[in-house]
């Protein structure tokens, strides 16, 4: 079954963290990382961008 998992963060380290943790906890005999989709948006003039990953995966 594909399925998809959303990332949303102000800060791209915040962003790579969130994504390893989710990596390292799959704990299924079968995972396979299909693709890992990655863009910064800017989110206003006095607003910080912010930084999206899709990942999309097999279990």
């Amino acid at each position: 079954m594909k399925k998809v998992k959303f990332f949303d963060c102000g800060k791209v380290e915040d962003l790579e963290n969130k994504i390893n943790d989710f990596l390292s906890n799959m704990n299924t005999n079968y995972f396979l990382l299909i693709d890992i989709k990655f863009n910064s948006y800017h989110n206003g003039e006095d607003l910080p961008d912010y930084h999206t990953a899709m990942i999309i995966y097999e279990i």
